[in-house]
């Protein structure tokens, strides 16, 4: 599924794709809220069509001093089925001049378990969207407050995020985010273990106007379930920022000088973790030293090992060290392209390392980004649903790490299938190749599936449901 964000700069144009989005915030969310919410015409907010949203943002411009900018009553972690809970978001003025304050909740709902093929036409099924948490919105007795009545539906994993952006332009803003696991009365909730690991962006993204930057997320089932990855985009100044989600991909280009927030989820369908990465879009750089921002691509495979750097003055680094999850030290040669973009190649090592950049009498000059190296990763599926052939279903696979044009090899239950229906180059680096199960499954509720590419290289074992109920 690919989603296209684009923000318009006409403030006519701002105002109604504003109103057609805030109709559509409360019909995703499918939950009972009060229309109450008042939005400005810079605010504007675009979602995966696979990720609901509630959006209960205010203008507050006067705010009474307190400690922290943002405090959260009756917020919990863990929910059961028929749990209600009141929650009051509550927002003072430390540092922060309000021009914008409230909450967000945000879940994610995949494509794989919504969507069906049938005559060609991608069928929605509404029925297995249900909401994970129902929110009232209740009379607050505060001007600088917002209050919820939250009731959890369904077990799942929703996120809140809470957001106080000061009116002074290019001002401080405050974000927290969470997420509140909702479990039913026979599960054991273990707050501790979420049985995911994931690697989300960096929490501050500079960029330039004109600059583009493409973050690939990383999630893995700790359980062998399938990755999910979420994206969202609140403009904190309308037209800040343009771009594209696609499937596990966010490649984003700062188009007017502004701020914006990258919302998302990463983990599995039955766990996931919250993140919130605040943009800010500046109209040329005002670093006086070296300085590393980010990368096009932090997530490499050992297929591709390049990763593209960007940040300031970097015709002043001649190596990028290099910290391995176990402890080991490296230093690799860098190559400064332009005193914005260089490049430097990982090892030939899986694993999630901690880079830094060095002068050329290995003084540490920037400060340290992570970069994940993983093998060929599946990050979502799709089912073609084959009349014809009812006891074969044929399945789509998202596939990243495997390189474009390769022919992979589907592994079920240890066994390797080389049957490929078809494939195709979709999304921006990930590759859906069609695979026709074999029918001697067709019996099993669950298959474990693993693709593996002509070079050897394998993905992790991925438990597929045979039979989804549609």
């Amino acid at each position: 599924m690919r989603t296209v964000i684009f923000l318009p700069r006409r403030p006519v144009l701002s105002a109604m794709l504003l109103i057609v989005l805030s109709g559509l915030l409360t019909a995703q969310a499918d939950v009972a809220v009060a229309p109450r919410a008042t939005f400005d015409q810079s605010y504007t907010l675009a979602t995966t069509t696979s990720m609901r949203t509630l959006a209960d943002l205010r203008s507050m411009y006067a705010l009474p001093s307190g400690d922290r900018p943002i405090v959260v009553e009756g917020l919990p972690t863990q929910m059961r089925i028929g749990d209600v809970q009141t929650v009051t978001f509550r927002f003072t003025g430390d540092g922060v001049a309000a021009r914008l304050a409230g909450a967000i909740l945000f879940e994610s709902h995949p494509v794989r378990d919504a969507i069906y093929y049938s005559a060609g036409k991608i069928l929605a099924d509404r029925s297995r969207l249900s909401s994970v948490l129902d929110v009232d919105v209740l009379p607050s007795g505060a001007a600088n407050e917002v209050v919820w009545r939250i009731t959890a539906r369904r077990a799942g994993t929703a996120g809140i995020l809470a957001v106080c952006a000061s009116r002074v332009p290019q001002g401080p803003v405050a974000t927290q985010v969470w997420s509140v696991r909702v479990a039913t009365a026979e599960e054991t909730v273990d707050g501790a273990r979420p049985g995911v690991v994931a690697e989300p962006p960096p929490a501050h993204w500079p960029l330039y106007v004109g600059e583009r930057i493409v973050w690939t997320g990383f999630a893995r089932s700790l359980n062998g379930r399938l990755p999910l990855f979420d994206f969202a985009v609140l403009s904190l100044d309308g037209g800040c920022l343009e771009g594209v989600f696609s499937n596990s991909t966010l490649a984003l280009r700062g188009a007017a000088v502004g701020r914006a927030l990258v919302i998302g989820a990463l983990g599995d369908d039955r766990t996931w973790l919250p993140f919130v990465t605040q943009i800010d879009v500046t109209a040329q750089s005002t670093a006086t030293e070296p300085r590393l921002r980010g990368f096009v691509n932090n997530f490499v495979t050992l297929k591709n090992r390049r990763v593209t750097v960007l940040g300031d003055h970097l015709q002043h680094a001649a190596y990028v060290s290099l910290l391995t999850e176990e402890g080991a030290f490296l230093s690799l040669p860098f190559r400064a392209w332009s005193n914005r973009v260089g490049m430097f190649e990982l090892p030939p090592q899986l694993g999630r390392y901690t880079v830094w950049l060095t002068d050329e009498y290995g003084r540490q000059i920037t400060d340290t980004q992570t970069v994940v190296c993983r093998n060929i990763q599946v990050t979502n599926v799709v089912r073609v649903h084959s009349s014809a052939k009812p006891n074969a279903p044929t399945i789509g696979l998202f596939v990243r790490g495997q390189g474009f044009g390769d022919t992979p090899t589907l592994i079920v239950n240890g066994i390797e299938r080389p049957g490929s229906v078809k494939k195709s180059l979709r999304g921006l680096l990930n590759q859906r190749v069609y695979f026709r199960l074999p029918a001697e499954v067709r019996r099993d509720s669950y298959v474990s599936v693993q693709v593996m590419n002509p070079d050897g290289y394998v993905s992790d074992s991925y438990l597929l449901d045979v039979h989804p109920d549609l």
